[in-house]
């Protein structure tokens, strides 16, 4: 590492480094939109689900008869459009908003299920009563309105008992307002109604800022051992090992965390930190690297990306 670059990576832990963020906790970012068109064999796909989706929670969903979908008022910031239709394989596609606003998604004939093969898209749905609830209230938290927001989730709840991304939704906004024990009851219930990682990374989350690691410990073990292929619950198991100061775990973790197909990007950053506590200098260059490699455009990756391109000149 340059001595140009180590004194930019001394300025960038400031800013970046030191306050790796948790998983569900991302500050305000601006809006855009997302549309698009679903076809099957380039004809119109018919009824379909799309579920906007991000960090493994969906954000919004849609149901169409003519496989045409919109989403609105989608802060930017990299996505997965979750496609259904009935009698095909469901599939996914990633997104970044605003990169990728207008989307056209083709399906070949190999998607279908095979003969007696069911489907789960349309079977035991949300109410859609339900459903506009929970966008209502989520309409109301990307304005900052957590009081209006978690009267909306809590209807979402009233109408189907069983909603995992309402109870999360209403976990994240007692996080926001400061009442952690309200957060943890919500963040409990929606780990027992979802395989997802995310509830259960927020659930940590809540008790690591309590100073419960035992506790933190336990619910990213069980969401660990539900979701072995999962990159993020190793992710989440690095946060822990950092704030118990134990960086040799913490670092064999996030690497592992990486090398699964599916994790944040933000392990590099964590990776980083981990390193400068260590003393590891001379591997934060690459940690940088690849985060910028990893990453969707967003204000941290071009910061990163910028450092080290003028450290690389200089």
């Amino acid at each position: 590492m340059t001595e140009s670059l180590g004194k930019q990576v001394a300025f960038l832990f400031v800013a970046i480094i030191v306050s790796v963020p948790a998983v569900g906790h991302a500050q305000p970012r601006p809006f855009g939109s997302v549309d698009g068109r679903v076809r099957i064999a380039g004809e119109d796909a018919g009824m379909i689900s799309v579920q906007l989706q991000h960090l493994g929670m969906t954000i919004q969903e849609q149901f169409s008869a003519d496989g045409r979908f919109s989403f609105w008022n989608v802060p930017y910031g990299p996505y997965t459009l979750s496609i259904r239709v009935p009698g095909r394989d469901p599939l996914s596609h990633d997104i970044s908003v605003p990169g990728e606003s207008h989307v056209m998604i083709d399906i070949g004939t190999r998607t279908k299920l095979p003969a007696g093969a069911t489907t789960s898209v349309f079977e035991l749905q949300i109410p859609r009563s339900a459903r506009r609830q929970y966008e209502r209230g989520r309409d109301q938290l990307r304005k900052g309105d957590c009081p209006e927001a978690l009267k909306h989730f809590a209807e979402a709840v009233r109408l189907f008992a069983n909603y995992a991304d309402a109870y999360n939704a209403v976990g994240n906004c007692h996080v926001l307002l400061q009442h952690p024990a309200l957060a943890e009851e919500a963040f409990k219930k929606s780990v027992e109604l979802t395989p997802s990682v995310y509830p259960a990374l927020n659930l940590a989350d809540v008790y690591i800022k309590q100073g419960r690691l035992e506790e933190a410990e336990a619910v990213l073990t069980r969401a660990l051992s539900r979701n072995p292929a999962h990159g993020d619950a190793y992710y989440g198991l690095a946060l822990l090992r950092v704030e118990q100061n134990r960086l040799s775990e913490a670092e064999r973790l996030a690497n592992q965390a990486h090398e699964h197909l599916k994790h944040l990007e933000d392990v590099h950053l964590l990776l980083a930190k981990i390193h400068q506590r260590q003393g590891n200098t001379g591997l934060i260059q690459s940690d940088f690297e690849n985060y910028v490699r990893e990453a969707k455009p967003n204000p941290t990756r071009d910061r990163i990306e910028k450092i080290l391109i003028d450290a690389r000149i200089k």
